[in-house]
């Protein structure tokens, strides 16, 4: 029996690589012998037996490092010496490996530092001289993925090489990522966090799963990314540290700080703050250098007199300042779950301040402080700036181009950086591709005017530079939309470019440019477009503007896209195998013509069985050529959008037929049983108004007749459904109503037989083999 010896736990010492190497060079006059390695593993976990017959126990010497195992002892019988030293393929928890011995063996539980695919091999050398030494322990081992589903494939440093089994056994073991000491990015238990966070100014500590990478984390770098900043931030800065902590390994120190979900981070201050945020939106170790500096600088700026103020004013357009008389003391009770508090006000701006400050992605808004005797009453030409009057105490968010906003309570923090974001927007905004996105996190519909001079000189390839008669002209336009988007303030946000420095913008709106300025109505709901082309003609007036907000707003009818997008429209239709080329653009007209029965396939050109399909759809085609009262398109559903009107076909590929007498009312094909020709024939036939037998060949027509019958005799109109019932289906001596017959009765068969298998009696299960000895 086993008797299990923990490394924390057990007498003998971990010892360090100075001792190994101390005992190895006493016993240089001893036997050394190489034991027997014998190892098995898991996804998480690897299993090591060390064969060492009649060990002495007390004589067991290990050292356990991030990449290295090693143990020696000595034998009892002959006094030789036991020597194993193992390079493993890839990191491991040096502080979580636990060991047991008995007179014959040790053996060693090693967590993995990663879970990832199967290691191929132990050792990280494919031409290690311990691999003739290292044997499978087929009493542990377990086949990849046998009674266990594993949904991790590849983790840090991915490389798709090792899922070469032969490449995988011949190549080097190395891995970039984990090339760098734990030291970097200390790992956190509930023991070292307090400490940890209490030595320094600054302390960003991420939160991660370690069991939930690969395809579970949307960055599985995440860690390493950190790991590089606190080097960097090691030589440059004592005031910043980084940690890390793994909520599986440390559940406790999760709870108590209401970790929910991974990955997350969190800033914690000297002084007791605590902000939280997302690690996902710093991209790379420069981001995140930049971003914990920033966590140095005040979160505000410090004003001492009105002409400061105002200065400060003039240099940011957009500042958030709180104004207070050091001679009065601005608090208020605030009544929460039936308790009350006195909070004070400066309290909940400093917050706010220092939450702003914590943001990954700040807004364009700069914090201020003026407290001074008196307050505004000796600065009559501030309080005039702000729109307050001389005895006012709050926050102001001051707006170059705008009124000012003020606010004076209720004072909790959650309620004022609710106000200064949704306050700092102006009513018509400048956007840059920088900022783009920034405007569209609100999800209000968003107009752009996109400004363009034709008479715009370029010169040497420089930026292009405005006349000052179209500066004219753009300041009197955007001075008239603005007094209209004042009316819409909270419903359409309003915003202006120039077309010159759209950059992708230009392509995301999808209207076509005329070489002048337009308007586009983007909704974000239906994810159309209204356009508000501009011509030489037609240009672009505040009045078509507020023509299309005014109708967009009150959902008029008769508005309807522009355009969506949609490929150009085909040159010839229809195609040599009589297959309509569909595309957003004439995708209503073809669907609903009342004249036919239509039917449109909308596929995917990645989807691999898109090519098997296409052609099962050429096939019906052209036996259904001459059928005048049917037609038959295809759409690139990835390439098109669909129009607002149309019904949504919810997933490619998908067919959908609208007969001549339902418009309203599509029919669409099940494809669980099979694409095929068959079952599209049978299933046009079934949902057309036009009856497609009596005119799948004209009884007037002399030379479909003999290509039918082989005769020239003419057929009279009686024999319509004689004609239809006597039709040959291609290849095959079988006639088409047989040949549906046929097929009804193959798809009958197959649904009684799947009938009777569920309603039967389950049958004993087989006897299990004999279980192989290992």
């Amino acid at each position: 029996m086993f008797v299990a010896l923990s490394a924390t736990f057990w007498n003998v010492r971990l010892a360090s690589a100075e001792d190994a190497a101390a005992a190895s060079a006493a016993s240089a006059t001893t036997t050394t012998t190489t034991p027997k390695t014998l190892w098995a593993q898991r996804e998480h976990i690897l299993y090591l037996r060390i064969n060492t017959p009649d060990v002495d126990v007390a004589s067991i010497t290990t050292f356990v490092n991030d990449t290295h195992v090693q143990m020696t002892a000595r034998s009892k019988a002959t006094g030789e010496t036991y020597d194993a030293s193992l390079h493993l393929f890839r990191r491991i928890e040096a502080r979580t490996v636990t060991w047991e011995a008995t007179s014959g063996q040790v053996s060693f539980i090693v967590p993995k530092k990663w879970n990832w695919i199967y290691w191929p091999r132990l050792l990280r050398d494919p031409k290690d001289k311990y691999r003739a030494y290292v044997g499978i322990d087929w009493k542990r081992w377990k086949i990849e993925n046998e009674d266990e589903e594993s949904d991790t494939l590849m983790g840090p440093g991915q490389d798709e090489e090792w899922l070469d089994e032969d490449l995988a056994q011949k190549k080097k073991a190395y891995f970039p990522i984990e090339e760098k000491p734990d030291a970097q990015l200390p790992l956190l238990n509930e023991t070292t966090f307090v400490d940890f966070v209490g030595k320094h100014e600054i302390n960003a500590v991420l939160f991660f799963d370690r069991e939930r990478r690969g395809k579970h984390m949307s960055n599985p770098c995440l860690p390493a990314y950190y790991a590089f900043a606190g080097l960097q931030l090691m030589f440059e800065s004592d005031n910043i540290t980084l940690a890390a902590v793994d909520i599986r390994a440390s559940a406790k120190v999760a709870k108590r700080l209401h970790v929910t979900h991974t990955p997350v981070a969190k800033l914690f201050f000297k002084n007791g703050d605590m902000f939280q945020f997302d690690p996902m939106e710093l991209k790379d170790t420069k981001t995140l250098g930049n971003y914990l500096y920033r966590q140095q600088q005040e979160p505000y700026r410090m004003l001492h007199n009105e002409s400061h103020a105002l200065a400060y004013l003039a240099k940011f357009p957009k500042t958030a300042m709180m104004v207070l008389d050091s001679d009065r003391n601005l608090t208020a009770v605030i009544t929460k779950k039936k308790r009350t508090k006195t909070v004070v006000a400066e309290d909940v701006f400093d917050m706010s301040a220092k939450g702003h400050r914590a943001k990954p992605d700040l807004l364009p808004v700069a914090y201020a402080k003026l407290k001074v005797p008196g307050g505004l009453a000796d600065m009559p030409e501030l309080a005039e700036k702000l729109n307050v009057t001389n005895d006012f105490q709050g926050v102001v968010l001051y707006k170059d181009e705008e009124e000012p906003h003020s606010f004076v309570g209720p004072w909790i923090r959650g309620v004022l950086d609710s106000f200064l974001y949704r306050m700092h927007f102006n009513v018509l905004e400048y956007i840059t591709p920088g900022t783009f996105q920034e405007y569209r996190k609100r999800k209000l519909p968003m107009l752009y005017v996109l400004l363009h001079d034709p008479r715009m000189d370029q010169r040497n390839g420089t930026a292009p530079m405005l006349s000052n008669e179209t500066k004219e002209e753009f300041k009197a336009l955007l001075k008239d939309v603005r007094e209209v988007a004042r009316n819409y303030t909270g419903r359409v946000s309003f915003v202006y470019t120039h077309v010159e420095r759209t950059g992708d913008l230009m392509d995301h709106l999808r209207c076509e440019f005329k070489n002048a300025s337009f308007a586009v109505l983007e909704d974000f709901t239906e994810e159309y477009r209204y356009c508000v082309e501009s011509t030489d003609e037609s240009p672009l007036t505040v009045d078509r503007i507020k023509k299309l907000v005014q109708g967009y707003v009150s959902q008029d009818k008769n508005l309807e896209p522009d355009k969506v997008r949609s490929e150009p429209l085909p040159k010839r239709n229809p195609g040599p195998s009589g297959v309509y080329d569909v595309v957003a653009d004439n995708l209503i007209s073809f669907s609903m013509d009342e004249k036919v029965d239509s039917v449109i396939h909308f596929y995917a050109a990645f989807d691999e069985g898109n090519d098997k399909m296409d052609l099962e759809l050429r096939m019906v085609s052209e036996m259904l050529e001459d059928v005048k009262t049917i037609r038959i398109g295809r759409i690139d559903g990835m390439k098109n959008e669909r129009p607002k009107t149309f019904i949504d076909p919810g997933f490619f590929p998908c067919t959908i037929a609208f007969p001549a007498d339902r418009k309203m009312m599509p029919v669409f094909f099940n494809k669980t049983a099979g694409f095929t020709r068959d079952r599209l024939l049978g299933w046009i036939t079934d949902m057309a108004f036009f009856p497609i037998h009596d005119s799948w060949v004209d009884p007037k027509d002399v030379e479909a007749a003999k290509k039918v019958y082989g005769s020239d005799e003419s057929l009279p109109h009686g024999r319509r459904k004689d004609l239809y019932n006597d039709w040959k289906y291609p290849g095959t001596d079988v006639t088409i109503v047989e040949y549906m017959k046929k097929l009804d009765d193959e798809i009958a068969a197959k649904k009684n037989k799947r009938q009777s298998n569920e309603t039967s009696s389950e049958s004993p299960p087989p006897t299990p083999p004999p279980k192989e000895d290992l």
